[in-house]
């Protein structure tokens, strides 16, 4: 094992799981109030898994002393959110070809010493969509921000063939780095805008807007990020991938202006659904996911 490359403060950690080959983490900070390990640990037990999931408060300097932990311990894999999802690839050994195209890892699979990257935050928001019936095949599609999420978000529409992908922002460089990452995989329509400039004139061709900043957030739950009754046609689908509070105003306002609406409940769940079933081969239904986190209060 090469114990070498772990601080202590990492070893501590990780000796604590009582079996780290049936162990499974969220490396992330903040952690403490992720969802995931109520998912998680409430799938194993219903399933007879003999797994247990656990958050890990892990800051930027440790985290490849603890990937190498992972790796050395044998910890069955882990999930991987804010700040590390970028990072972390650099000490992965194989990534899936969505991941690397969206330059982020959300899941990693430990076989045999082997850690191999997933992200299955495009794959949730996708399955979302099509579950709501919501097709985005030839459709023309407004993206609210450009972090990750956006960024991941991009990257599926493309390659699930929507038709025109704008961008609206208020970092010009961050939109930009979208727009060339669309056009490398597919040569479609593709712009960004300055979101503190929206224009009506230009918003209303749009069929899907789809809101992926934390504005509206809990517990900034009075802010939205556009008005839907004055940007958005009426038939358009507005989407938020805020699950907290489960209707934004955002959506609130857009549901008032008589278009479909969705939040970003089911994004949550698909994505733990995916990579459940990355790490174990057994997938969990969906009904149950809702119900455990409807018993939570969620």
């Amino acid at each position: 094992m090469a114990k070498e490359y772990i601080n202590k403060h990492v070893i501590d950690k990780l000796s604590d799981l009582e079996n780290p080959q049936n162990s499974i983490l969220l490396l992330g900070s903040p952690v403490e109030h992720s969802f995931s390990p109520l998912i998680h640990n409430g799938a194993f037990e219903k399933y007879n898994l003999n797994y247990i999931y656990k958050a890990l408060e892990v800051d930027e300097d440790n985290l490849e002393s603890v990937v190498h932990g992972i790796r050395d311990f044998g910890i069955k894999g882990c999930n991987v959110t804010i700040p590390h999802k970028v990072k972390i690839m650099e000490y992965l050994d194989e990534i899936s070809e969505e991941a690397r195209l969206i330059g982020a890892v959300n899941t990693v699979l430990n076989t045999n010493g082997k850690l191999y990257g997933y992200n299955t935050d495009a794959e949730g928001f996708y399955l979302s969509l099509l579950e709501k019936g919501i097709k985005v095949k030839n459709k023309k599609i407004a993206i609210l921000g450009a972090g990750g999420a956006a960024k991941s978000i991009c990257v599926k529409l493309t390659i699930e063939g929507a038709d025109k992908i704008d961008i609206y922002n208020r970092n010009q460089y961050k939109s930009e780095k979208i727009v060339r990452l669309i056009k490398n995989i597919r040569n479609i329509t593709t712009e960004c805008h300055d979101l503190n400039k929206i224009k009506k004139e230009i918003t209303k061709q749009y069929d899907i807007v789809i809101n992926c900043t934390p504005v509206g957030m809990h517990p900034k739950i009075h802010e939205t990020i556009i008005e839907p009754e004055k940007y958005l046609r009426s038939d358009a689908i507005a989407v938020d991938i805020i699950y907290n509070p489960l209707e934004t105003k955002f959506l609130e306002k857009s549901r008032e202006n008589g278009m479909k609406t969705l939040n970003g409940l089911g994004m949550l769940i698909y994505q733990a659904i995916e990579a459940f079933e990355i790490w174990t081969d057994v997938r969990i239904e969906k009904e149950f996911v809702e119900n455990t986190l409807y018993k939570a209060g969620i």
